[in-house]
């Protein structure tokens, strides 16, 4: 892990509110998937792309959740824990990561799904 890294994070995305562009994020779904300004600046800094996917891959078992909460845990051993509820504290699914870099010891990020796209958002770009 880059303390650099983790601190660019720390300062940089409470800075995030609303979004000026949405960007399309390349994952094995059909459905476009898009992150906003503070979700790619996260994920290029902490090259993260791959939470995109996690959340992605466990669309069709949540058809009718138009909004989730996602929220990743690093426990010190650097394994970790992904958790989607309803916005409610009702768990829909977790998963579980042996490994990761991720800079953070945890984020959270919400999902809002359509029928058209999913896009993926720093709480504070709701």
């Amino acid at each position: 892990m880059n303390i650099d890294q983790k601190r660019e994070l720390e300062e940089g995305l409470p800075g995030f509110t609303g979004t000026e562009e949405y960007h399309r994020v390349q994952t094995f779904r059909r459905k476009p998937v898009y992150a906003t300004d503070g979700v790619k600046f996260l994920c290029d800094k902490a090259g993260s792309y791959w939470l995109m996917d996690i959340i992605a891959s466990w669309q069709k078992a949540l058809l009718g959740e138009m909004f989730q909460t996602w929220k990743l845990v690093v426990d010190p051993r650097r394994s970790a824990q992904t958790t989607c509820t309803d916005g409610n504290n009702n768990t829909l699914v977790t998963q579980a990561i042996p490994f990761t870099d991720f800079p953070l010891d945890e984020i959270n990020l919400y999902a809002q799904v359509d029928v058209e796209k999913i896009v993926i958002m720093l709480p504070g770009e709701y």
